[in-house]
C-alpha cells in the first residue's frame, strides 16, 4: 500500500512501511474492504484540505463551490481522489499573467478604491464623478476629484501579472501525515475485525 500523488505530470509517491507491513497481513478477500477504507480516508483528506483553502476565497464565489467539490473514485485496487480549480482558481494557484481579452484593460483597484482588502465598489464605472487621467509617469488611472486633489482609484492595465497564492499544494502536504495516519487506522481496524 502507498501514497500516490500526481501534480503536474510529477508521480510523487510516499509508502509507508508500516502500511506495507500491515497490507500483507490482509487476504484478498479484504480487497473490497480496503478500497472502501482507501476512500472514506481519501474523502476524510480531500475534505480537509478543501475547507481549508475555500476558506482563502470570496464567500460563496463559484470558485469557492468548485473548490468544495472534489470527486473520490474507486476502481478494483484503486482510489483517487480528484479537486478541480477553476480557471481563477487555477491563475491564483499558480500564479501567472492576466491578459485582456474582450475589453481594453483591466481595473486594478489601488488603496484609495478599497476597505479591508476588498473594493469599496464591485466596479470602476460606479464611483461618482470618476475620470480617466494621465499620471507623471505615463500610466492611465481611474481618479476621482476631492477638492483641488485627485485621488487614485484604480490602474489601467494590459495585463496583470498574478502571484501564486491559494497554496492548495501546501496544504495537501500538510495534510498527507493525517491521510497515512487515517489510512493505518483503517487498515489496524480491518485486521482487528
Amino acid at each position: 500500500m502507498e501514497l500516490t500523488t500526481r501534480h503536474n505530470g510529477r508521480t510523487t509517491t510516499a509508502p509507508g512501511a508500516a502500511l506495507r507491513e500491515r497490507a500483507k497481513e490482509l487476504s484478498r478477500a479484504d480487497d473490497a474492504a480496503m478500497i472502501e477504507a482507501g476512500r472514506r480516508a481519501m474523502d476524510a483528506y480531500l475534505e480537509r484540505v478543501t475547507s481549508v483553502v475555500a476558506k482563502r476565497t470570496r464567500a460563496g464565489s463559484e470558485g469557492q463551490r468548485r473548490l468544495e467539490d472534489y470527486t473520490v473514485d474507486t476502481s478494483d485496487s484503486e482510489v483517487t481522489g480528484t479537486v478541480t480549480l477553476t480557471r481563477g482558481l487555477g491563475l491564483q494557484e499558480y500564479g501567472g499573467v492576466m491578459r485582456v481579452k474582450n475589453k481594453r484593460y483591466l481595473t486594478v483597484p489601488l488603496p484609495a478604491a478599497m476597505t479591508g482588502g476588498k473594493p469599496k465598489r464591485m466596479r470602476a464605472r460606479q464611483w461618482e464623478d470618476a475620470r480617466v487621467i494621465t499620471s507623471r509617469k505615463g500610466n492611465l488611472i481611474i481618479a476621482r476629484k476631492q477638492g483641488r486633489r485627485w485621488i487614485p482609484l484604480y490602474a489601467l492595465e494590459k495585463e496583470v501579472h498574478i502571484r501564486a497564492r491559494l497554496v492548495l499544494r501546501r496544504e495537501m502536504k500538510n495534510a498527507r501525515p493525517d491521510f497515512m495516519r487515517d489510512v493505518g487506522k483503517e487498515i489496524k481496524g480491518l485486521l482487528a475485525s
